[in-house]
């Protein structure tokens, strides 16, 4: 074979392997392409029909353990609804909150937050009912308490709710400042005249409702309400804190049947 037949054969296998490689190189980006775009797709999907509800969710649940004035439980309320024979807490799931396909899917790409989640739902079915039995002991507790029933009946003279000082002390042994109980604050900040001749050794209805809620806070139905509230926000701020992160995020890791 001469040198020009040669290089003539050289030229033509060359722009053919060129035409081959930039042609592959060409497919390859497009499938890449595409591929993220179907990643970041199914991200935004994610993220808008599985994670922010599950956020809100989070919210919700996480002010169910909260109390403020306008949010202190009727004991005859607790004790009907834990007599019932079917409680919500029973059947709590927080698929329910959510896309329960992309529910599923979330495990293969933030499993530990799934592992997280999972653990939440087991704690609220087991311990929320715990929760509220020791908040109604705790409540009874203060309703029986003779210098507070002394101070309802004055506070009922003066034409208001007799349920107040209750409220106060309930609060105040839960841990909650009066940033929670402001209205109730005032009211008794302004009537010290209420607890005048009825055997309180000088003190002021405020130093009554603090030195009473002292007291109830070392109650053990106070302390354990204290500390399942306190185990499960811990639980559920770690999860909203993990959402969090991820809402921010770019790029989904992890691979599934719909990307």
């Amino acid at each position: 074979m001469s040198s020009e037949l040669f290089s003539i054969l050289q030229q033509f296998i060359g722009t053919i392997l060129g035409g081959l490689i930039s042609g592959l190189i060409g497919l390859w980006v497009e499938n890449k392409r595409r591929s993220n775009e179907k990643r970041e797709k199914h991200f935004q999907e994610l993220k808008e029909h599985c994670l922010t509800p599950l956020r809100d969710e989070l919210l919700r649940r996480h002010d169910e353990f909260e109390f403020r004035e306008s949010k202190v439980p009727d004991t005859h309320l607790i004790e009907e609804t834990l007599k019932r024979d079917v409680h919500w807490w029973d059947y709590y799931s927080l698929k329910s909150y959510c896309d329960k396909i992309l529910f599923e899917d979330l495990s293969n790409h933030f499993p530990d937050l799934v592992n997280k989640l999972i653990e939440l739902e087991k704690r609220i079915k087991q311990d929320y009912p715990k929760f509220y039995e020791n908040i109604l002991s705790l409540l009874k507790e203060i309703h029986s308490c003779k210098e507070l029933n002394e101070l309802s009946n004055q506070v009922a003279i003066s034409k208001n709710d007799p349920e107040l000082p209750y409220k106060a002390v309930f609060l105040v042994a839960l841990g909650y400042d009066k940033g929670y109980w402001p209205n109730i604050y005032n009211f008794f900040k302004e009537r010290s005249d209420l607890i005048r001749d009825v055997g309180f050794k000088g003190k002021t209805s405020i130093e009554l409702i603090y030195e009473l809620g002292d007291k109830y806070s070392k109650s053990e139905n106070c302390i354990r309400a204290k500390k399942i509230k306190e185990d499960i926000e811990s639980l559920i701020k770690s999860c909203e804190r993990e959402i969090n992160e991820i809402l921010y995020k770019k790029e989904l890791k992890g691979k599934c049947k719909y990307m």
